[in-house]
């Protein structure tokens, strides 16, 4: 067996004797464990760690949920993807000091590393952390790390900890926050720049700087992600200065790929603004047009549709995706980009519920 997944029963905890589970073999052979235990003190927890213990060539340790095994047996260990969640207050679930611990045990060997949070309830910690002072997030010194995500830098705090002294081998790096300030922070926080990073995917850049940000950290970088909420163009502000990011790409002179996906798209005539602005971009433009319900119940017509698909021929590809893209309509312009091969792949998404649109003297359900 070289892979293997691990996944909480439903049992209640109290019909579980604690410490009675038997000692396992040793597995040489296993390279890859998948956990997904939620419960920080699950009992469960004593199999993760007898497992871990006994498979010394373990290369890739996934966890979803809030375990904080003791990794010193894991010698070879390459690929570790923690997932960790929020209590309903707030709280995060799991120790931050054992996940140091788990990070300085494998710090020698690991390629790649994702950390990740996932809220309860739909809730979210929107300013500092709720542990203590002494329990924060620290990014040991990883000579082999080449890969390395963080969705919510606002709880794992990297900020200057991955600099070229701490991951000197760093080539791929992915920040993520729902706050609208905290990749800015992060990327303002590094005191010298990161020569290794090629390739960048942040989400939680809001302002026109992080672009500044980006080309004073990461001078040669060439592939750049980005994910944008689009702006309410009404506003003349706003505009201008969703305007101003998007200008601001193109002094990234080493940009070679850029890859961007705006959502929150509730007008059609919004996005004939952004195609228009993300046209004039110096590089391989790859553009993931996210729209709203509202756009197509209220401005959704062939004639506007056309228009933006002659807009996107000045692409290398385009994705256009939303709720309740009309079937008739995404038929019709769907032989319109085969005919006229245009780069662009439409990915309708059903609405469920009682809602239909009239169109062409018809009434459709979306």
């Amino acid at each position: 067996m070289t892979e293997l997944t691990l996944s909480e029963p439903e049992i209640p905890e109290e019909a579980i004797l604690p410490n009675k589970f038997c000692t396992f073999p040793s597995r040489p052979n296993l390279m890859k464990l998948n956990v997904n235990l939620a419960r920080e003190n699950s009992p469960f927890g004593q199999v993760l760690q007898k497992l871990v213990d006994s498979a010394p060539n373990l290369l890739v340790l996934i966890i979803s949920g809030n375990q904080t095994p003791s990794l010193a047996e894991c010698k070879m260990l390459q690929v570790l993807k923690f997932r960790g969640t929020y209590k309903p207050e707030g709280e995060i679930m799991f120790s931050m000091n054992k996940l140091n611990g788990m990070l300085v045990a494998v710090k020698d060997t690991l390629v790649e590393l994702v950390l990740q949070m996932d809220g309860v309830g739909g809730n979210f910690i929107t300013g500092g952390q709720s542990y203590g002072a002494d329990d924060k997030f620290s990014l040991p010194k990883m000579p082999l790390l080449t890969i390395l995500t963080v969705i919510e830098v606002g709880v794992f705090t990297i900020e200057n900890e991955w600099s070229s002294e701490t991951v000197p081998m760093l080539k791929d790096l992915c920040l993520r926050s729902k706050r609208r300030f905290g990749v800015i922070s992060c990327l303002s926080s590094l005191q010298s720049p990161h020569d290794c990073v090629e390739s960048l995917d942040i989400l939680g850049a809001e302002t026109p700087d992080a672009i500044k940000y980006i080309k004073l950290t990461f001078p040669n970088m060439n592939k750049l992600e980005v994910g944008i909420v689009c702006p309410d163009f009404t506003d003349v502000n706003k505009c201008k200065n969703f305007k101003r990011r998007i200008e601001a790409f193109d002094k990234l002179e080493r940009l070679e790929l850029l890859k961007i996906t705006i959502s929150g798209i509730n007008r059609f005539l919004y996005s004939l603004i952004l195609l228009e602005c993300i046209s004039k971009i110096n590089a391989t433009i790859l553009l993931r047009l996210q729209f709203t319900q509202s756009a197509y119940v209220d401005t959704f017509t062939q004639p506007a549709f056309e228009t933006i698909l002659e807009l996107c021929k000045a692409m290398n590809k385009v994705t256009i995706e939303g709720l309740g893209l009309i079937p008739p309509i995404a038929k019709e312009v769907n032989n319109s980009i085969k005919s006229n091969n245009i780069p662009v792949n439409i990915i309708p998404k059903k609405i469920y519920g009682n809602i239909k649109i009239f169109h062409n003297g018809e009434f459709y359900d979306i």
